[in-house]
């Protein structure tokens, strides 16, 4: 634990939280602020004009325009005073500013298609040659919880997967030949060595090389999700 928390200190000096912005020579990645808690995953099978691949970003090239859906329970202005589901649908420019909003769906993903995943289902993060790639897991929290032999009974389905460690994550991030180096928030299963199937990242990554632009959702169960984006400075 002493060695893991040093190589963290020594992390410390390369890697920045993601929330404070991240550069490298030619590039930053920065937060998008939009409304909304969750945002929506959508499937190709769903729409025959969205193309093969499934995610969370649908893409507009020739206006160059990202669009994003996003959902949130707000409280119900009816005399119930129950929540109500609101949903947002919002384009994004390619310097990374929310353009417009609106409640209706009414064609929005019409010209789009949804962008790849550039991260596979069962990807290596500690292989150094990946587009992004885990460089160290700092273990923060020990979740003895997880310890508990009785913990999901009760649960029709076993309950959730429980993380022995909480963490953060020291990512590199390869852009166009050059590395952001980020960190954010990471859980761990393993109690002690961790492999690649260990941990749970929720992190989704989607590039436009010839716009010269990307994309990262972090996205988990009971959590608000993030976007970012990586542009030229």
């Amino acid at each position: 634990m002493l060695l893991n928390y040093l190589y963290s200190r020594h992390n410390d000096k390369t890697y920045t939280d993601i929330e404070k912005g991240v550069v490298s020579d030619n590039y930053t990645i920065e937060k998008i602020q939009v409304p909304g808690k969750k945002f929506e995953f959508h499937f190709s099978s769903s729409n025959p004009n969205a193309g093969e691949h499934n995610g969370y970003i649908y893409y507009d090239a020739l206006n160059k325009i990202a669009f994003l859906q996003t959902e949130e329970y707000m409280p119900s202005t009816s005399e119930s005073g129950s929540a109500e589901l609101y949903r947002h649908y919002l384009s994004i420019d390619s310097t990374g500013n929310v353009v417009s909003s609106q409640e209706k769906e009414g064609g929005f993903f019409e010209n789009a298609v949804l962008l790849k995943n550039e991260l596979k289902p069962f990807q290596k993060w500690s292989d150094s040659t990946e587009k992004i790639y885990l460089k160290h897991f700092g273990k923060r929290k020990f979740n003895f919880e997880c310890l508990n032999p009785f913990s999901g009974i009760g649960n029709p389905t076993g309950g959730s997967p429980c993380y022995i460690w909480d963490g953060d994550g020291y990512y590199t991030i390869v852009f166009k030949n050059e590395m952001l180096k980020i960190k954010m928030p990471c859980e761990s299963g393993a109690l002690f060595f961790s492999a690649d199937t260990d941990y749970r990242i929720g992190l989704y990554y989607y590039e436009r090389l010839e716009d010269d632009i990307a994309f990262l959702v972090y996205a988990k169960n009971y959590e608000q999700d993030q976007l970012y984006m990586i542009k030229r400075k």
